[in-house]
């Protein structure tokens, strides 16, 4: 999936810590946005690697950053993937679990990808909680 993704968002998306690990200490950037796939973070989190998370975590990553196109935050993919909809295994159902629990323990904040925005425009975390429990 992240081909097109730099070294750092391929390691966390296949879970080589190792090389999650010496990319960081050589000074990758941990939050370098893909227009696609966004942060390192949120391809981490999307393939419920804890342990990549925590670790992109510990180096600075952004943990409520929205970029690209095709994922939310990184709590809001944990989310996603610990829906019964959307996962039959439930192994990956309470890995996903873990991770959203370990997001939100840290403040972490579940925005969908700015695309699924009805006009497709970035109107930012107020407006999307207003818009979907009609506060004002």
């Amino acid at each position: 999936m992240c081909r097109d993704g730099s070294a750092l968002h391929v390691a966390v998306e296949y879970g080589a810590l190792s090389t999650v690990e010496l990319l960081l200490s050589a000074g990758a950037d941990v939050n370098l946005s893909h227009a696609e796939l966004g942060t390192p973070l949120q391809v981490a989190s999307n393939f419920g690697n804890s342990e990549a998370v925590e670790l992109l975590l510990l180096h600075g990553a952004s943990i409520n950053a929205r970029e690209g196109r095709v994922f939310g935050t990184a709590l809001y993919q944990a989310d996603e993937g610990s829906s019964s909809w959307q996962c039959d295994d439930e192994d990956a159902v309470r890995r996903y679990a873990k991770l959203a629990e370990i997001l939100r323990s840290r403040g972490g904040i579940s925005l969908p990808p700015v695309d699924m925005l009805d006009d497709g425009e970035d109107i930012g975390v107020e407006g999307y909680i207003s818009e979907d429990y009609g506060d004002d």
